[in-house]
């Protein structure tokens, strides 16, 4: 029989679980009714397991016990089955995964890195449309995450280590995933209304730092595409002045010094752009 107090998600008549344990709600039925709602529950009870510090997650792993990770596993397969119009367009549903993704990349960004590419790849998805949402909670969430994802790429890419080497194997097979969120990030800053101007400097320098190449192709574009020496002339030393003094690393210290270059950066280039 169904579980219905999770929205028929252990399978039966209305079941959405398949044999192969894959999750997709079945055809012509209320995917909300069915999916969406105890898809909504479980990320919550994951998100809230969590942040509560109740247990220390790391000893799972350290015993070879399983659950942790299984429990992951289940919680991101029924992510995966929703689509991401969807996810957006039911506000419980919303809050709940993308308060599960936040903490997950903010306390367990190595399990969210070990991930099989295709729900990686989802996860980084979604975290990229949530950051354009005209919601200021939803954008300043999705840019806190989007900043973890960034700062491990940094921190461990450059190992020897497990979670460096599935890093890369990420990158290597979706190469556009993070210089898209570089110019997702900078055209927001300098083309909309902001509430969360901190909040976006903040993954905006973790990425810029891990895709200079894409950074400096993105504002070589952007000089390019200006018509009189003037205009170029302002666009560059707007650049020159928004890394002015910041260095290669993300302590604290050095993100405030770049978020501070962000607003004159801002102010020079929104009108003229």
């Amino acid at each position: 029989s169904s579980c219905t107090g999770l929205g028929g998600l252990s399978g039966g008549e209305d079941g959405v679980l398949n044999r192969n344990g894959s999750v997709k709600a079945p055809v012509g039925v209320d995917a909300y009714r069915v999916l969406y709602k105890g898809a909504g529950v479980c990320c919550s009870i994951m998100s809230r397991s969590l942040s509560g510090n109740y247990v220390n997650f790391g000893v799972f792993a350290l015993y070879g016990d399983a659950a942790f990770s299984d429990a992951l596993e289940v919680a991101f397969r029924l992510a995966l089955a929703i689509p991401p119009a969807d996810l957006m367009a039911y506000q419980k549903l919303c809050k709940a995964y993308f308060g599960m993704i936040e903490i997950m990349c903010s306390n367990h960004t190595a399990n969210v890195v070990a991930l099989e590419h295709t729900v990686f790849r989802h996860v980084v998805s979604t975290l990229l449309d949530g950051l354009m949402s005209s919601e200021v909670w939803l954008s300043t969430q999705c840019a806190a995450a989007l900043d973890h994802l960034a700062e491990f790429q940094f921190v461990h890419t450059k190992k020897d280590s497990a979670g460096g080497a599935a890093f890369r194997a990420h990158v290597e097979r979706s190469p556009e995933l993070f210089p898209r969120s570089l110019e997702i990030l900078l055209n927001m800053i300098l083309h909309e209304e902001l509430a969360n101007q901190w909040s976006l400097s903040r993954p905006l320098l973790s990425v810029i730092m891990t895709n200079e190449n894409a950074f400096l192709q993105l504002k070589h574009r952007i000089l390019a595409q200006q018509n009189t020496p003037e205009r170029h002339a302002v666009v560059a030393d707007a650049f020159e002045k928004l890394m002015k003094d910041v260095q290669p690393n993300l302590e604290p210290r050095n993100r405030d010094r770049f978020t501070q270059n962000v607003t004159p950066f801002r102010q020079a280039l929104r009108d003229l752009l």
